[in-house]
């Protein structure tokens, strides 16, 4: 888009092309609403006065008939008076929707100071023209910087708006997802509880020994049957949580525990696990008893979904080590394996919720993606947090800590 050089100040020259309008000869369509006909003709005057731009004046002098002139878009800017006998020329242009407006609107006024002339820009006027210091170059910068400015700014209220209803849209579809997340959790938990009642009934043969051909696979059936169903509790079990802490529904109980217990809960119910993977698993404690003021339930919870993963994620013989310490003001527990490790692509994703890690031939049969999300979230829930470190082919390393200067209770 191209424009004439002599149509523009000397200090806009060097921006874009397409940053000003092109009018060429076409003159500036300016709107007055003003009801004093002195100071109409007087502002006629001072634009006649203008040189080297010609200007269409159209005056109004009520508040409505200006309303629906600035509503028609037919100007280029539209200048109001700050008193329209019984209406504020502010009033009139919040009314004609200020910045959104599409045409630019200038207050003219008497002297103002800097809090009525921030309250006039807060209404929505793009400028400020006292009377008193009008004249023919003030009023052209005036109506120039109106006309460039405007629309820049409108279509930054524009997109603000829109970016806060896009936010609004996405925490309101956010609270329904983890509302029927939760809800679908707890439909599900029940039939699984019944299957799983019933096949431990079945397994420990409380009404009768299972007899005759077959019983061996029926057994077998059995188990497999247990073992499923405890494994989709535990899913569901962490998307119910994750729902919960997500809705900001999720309370937390803590009381003074030791943490070299919770680690002995954690080493000895996931040893299974490790055995059957053929993986190592050890603990590296301090001598001294570290006592942390968290709910030992969860944090139990969260170290296991990170010991579970380093065992997937290591191939037979491989080697996992859990290892705690203190660390300023922080107690700090790391868990590293040697698996297969994440790539830069995977770290700034897998703590998202249903992202895992790895390709279809280095990914685990079983997981959905949520033990590190959820893991982090419980740390974060207590003053804490959760970070990965990890390289291909060496293995990775899960550092989680707890502040220690948090509130403890008394220990009767």
């Amino acid at each position: 888009m191209s424009y004439v050089k002599s149509h523009i100040d000397d200090e806009l020259t060097d921006l874009p092309l397409f940053s000003i309008p092109a009018y060429r000869d076409a003159p500036v369509r300016v709107l007055l609403i003003q009801d004093l006909d002195t100071e109409t003709a007087l502002f006629r005057s001072t634009l006649e006065t203008i040189t080297g731009e010609t200007f269409d004046l159209v005056t109004a002098t009520d508040a409505r008939t200006g309303l629906y002139l600035i509503a028609s878009g037919r100007f280029d800017v539209a200048v109001v008076a700050a008193a329209l006998g019984g209406e504020s020329g502010m009033d009139v242009i919040r009314r004609a929707g200020g910045r959104l407006c599409s045409t630019p609107m200038v207050l003219l006024s008497e002297k103002l100071d800097a809090e009525q002339e921030q309250e006039c820009l807060l209404a929505g006027a793009v400028d400020v023209l006292e009377k008193i210091e009008m004249s023919p170059s003030l009023l052209r910068r005036v109506i120039r910087y109106a006309r460039f400015n405007h629309e820049t700014t409108r279509r930054l209220v524009v997109n603000e708006q829109r970016y806060r209803e896009l936010a609004e849209n996405a925490s309101h579809a956010n609270g329904e997802k983890s509302k029927f997340l939760a809800n679908m959790s707890h439909e599900l938990r029940s039939p699984l509880n019944a299957i799983l009642g019933f096949s431990e009934a079945i397994q420990h043969e409380l009404y009768g020994e299972i007899e005759g051909r077959g019983a061996d696979k029926y057994r077998e059936y059995v188990g497999d049957i247990n073992s499923s169903g405890k494994h989709l509790l535990s899913l569901i079990n962490d998307l119910l949580d994750l729902s919960k802490i997500e809705a900001g529904k999720f309370e937390i109980s803590p009381s003074n525990v030791q943490l070299d217990e919770i680690v002995k809960d954690v080493a000895r119910m996931t040893a299974p696990q490790a055995r059957a993977a053929n993986v190592t698993f050890e603990t590296c404690l301090p001598s001294d008893s570290v006592d942390i003021f968290a709910d030992g339930r969860l944090i139990t919870q969260a170290m296991l979904n990170i010991v579970a993963n380093a065992v997937k994620f290591s191939a037979p013989g491989g080697h996992v080590t859990l290892h705690t310490h203190l660390e300023g003001h922080n107690t700090v527990i790391s868990v590293t394996d040697d698996g297969c490790g994440m790539t830069e692509s995977d770290l700034k994703c897998v703590l998202e919720p249903f992202h895992q890690a790895g390709n279809l031939e280095t990914r685990p049969k079983h997981g959905t993606g949520l033990g590190l999300p959820l893991a982090r979230s419980i740390f974060e829930l207590h003053q804490g947090g959760l970070e990965i470190a990890s390289e291909i082919g060496t293995g990775t390393t899960v550092s989680m800590w707890l502040p220690r200067n948090v509130r403890r209770l008394e220990i009767a």
